[in-house]
C-alpha cells in the first residue's frame, strides 16, 4: 500500500535552512506521509548535521555524488512515485508552518490531480475542474514556484520525461504539469491559500524573478512545451513591459561572459523572433532604464513596488 505524502526536498548550500525546515517537521509526525532530502553535492561542512537529524528522526537523506544541476535535482523527485500518491517537491527556503502537513493530508482525500497552493488571498478551500482548453493565465503565470503544487502520481507519471526534457526552461516540473494536464479532458485542482502554509520572509516578499536570473530567462522556453492558446499567454506574460526591463539588466557588466547572459541571449532570440512588441518595449527601457535604476538604488522595496503598480496601471497591463 502506498505511503499518501512524500515531501521531497532538493537542497545545495542551504544546511541552516533545512535544519529549520526539517525541526518544524519533526514536529508534524505522521505514518502518512515521508521526508526525502536530495543534498545536490553541497560543499558545506554543516550537512553532517542535516544526515545525522535525518538518521535520529527517520528522514531520509542523499546526498548526490555530482551536482546534477537545478533542473535534475528537482525531478529525480518524482522517480518514487511509485510508492506515493503524492508527491510535494518542497523548497528548502519555503519554511512551513507548524500544522501545515496536517492541512495538505486532508485537502488531499478530496482526490485531486493536484493540490495548488496559491499565492493570492482565498477565502477557503475550493476545487475547480479545468478543461485542456481553458488553462488560463492565472493558473500559467502563478503555478511555477516548485513548492506551490503537491502532484498526484498517477497523475503526472507517463509526463515526467517532459520535466527532464524542460530543463532548459528551469522549470521542469512545470513542463510536467502542463503535459500532464493537456493529456486529459479536464483536471481536478484543490486550490488553496499560501498564507496558511509557508511563513512569509522576506525572501517571499520580493518577485521571485528578482532571486533567480537563470529561472527568469529560462521561462521563455516554456512557450514550446504548451499549445496554442496557452503559448499566446505565455508570450502575454513574458513581454509584459515591466518582465522586458530584465533583458536591459541582462546586457550590465554584472552578467556579461556568465551563464545568466548565455540564457537571457537564448530568450531575447526566442522573444524576438515570436513577439512583435517585445523589440519596442526592449528599446524604450533601454531609454528609460538609467532613471529607472537611480531611483530603485534610492527608495524602500516597498516604495519600489508601489512605482511598479503604479506603471503598470498606467500602461494597462
Amino acid at each position: 500500500m502506498k505511503t499518501k505524502l512524500l515531501i521531497y526536498i532538493p537542497t545545495y548550500n542551504r544546511s541552516q535552512l533545512v535544519l529549520k525546515q526539517l525541526s518544524i517537521i519533526s514536529k508534524q509526525k505522521s505514518s502518512k506521509f515521508d521526508v526525502f532530502i536530495s543534498d545536490n553535492n553541497s560543499t558545506e561542512s554543516d550537512y553532517v548535521e542535516v544526515k545525522k537529524y535525518c538518521d535520529d528522526n527517520g528522514f531520509k537523506y542523499n546526498k548526490n555524488c555530482d551536482n546534477l544541476g537545478l533542473c535534475v535535482n528537482i525531478m529525480n523527485g518524482f522517480l518514487h512515485i511509485d510508492d506515493y500518491e503524492y508527491t510535494l517537491i518542497l523548497s528548502d527556503d519555503d519554511l512551513l508552518k507548524i500544522d501545515a502537513i496536517e492541512k495538505i493530508l486532508y485537502y488531499l482525500e478530496k482526490n485531486i490531480d493536484f493540490l495548488w497552493i496559491k499565492n493570492t488571498i482565498i477565502d477557503e478551500f475550493k476545487i475547480e475542474s479545468i478543461s485542456k482548453i481553458d488553462i488560463n493565465e492565472s493558473l500559467l503565470e502563478n503555478i511555477g514556484l516548485i513548492s506551490a503544487v503537491v502532484y498526484k502520481s498517477s497523475f503526472i507519471k507517463k509526463s515526467i520525461i517532459y520535466g527532464y526534457q524542460g530543463s532548459l526552461t528551469y522549470f521542469p516540473h512545470f513542463a510536467m504539469l502542463l503535459n500532464a494536464m493537456r493529456n486529459q479532458e479536464s483536471t481536478k485542482i484543490g486550490i488553496v491559500c499560501e498564507n496558511d502554509f509557508y511563513e512569509v520572509g522576506e525572501a517571499k516578499q520580493e518577485d521571485a524573478s528578482l532571486r533567480s536570473p537563470k529561472m527568469l530567462f529560462g521561462f521563455p522556453h516554456m512557450c514550446e512545451y504548451a499549445d496554442n492558446e496557452s503559448k499566446r499567454i505565455f508570450l502575454k506574460i513574458i513581454t509584459s513591459f515591466l518582465y522586458v526591463r530584465y533583458y536591459v539588466e541582462a546586457d550590465s557588466r554584472y552578467y556579461q561572459y556568465s551563464e545568466i547572459k548565455y540564457l537571457s541571449d537564448l530568450s531575447f532570440g526566442y522573444l524576438l523572433r515570436n513577439s512583435k512588441s517585445f523589440l519596442i518595449k526592449y528599446y524604450t527601457w533601454k531609454c528609460i532604464y538609467p532613471f529607472y535604476d537611480f531611483v530603485r538604488r534610492n527608495i524602500s522595496l516597498d516604495t519600489k513596488v508601489m512605482i511598479l503598480n503604479k506603471i503598470k496601471k498606467i500602461i494597462g497591463e
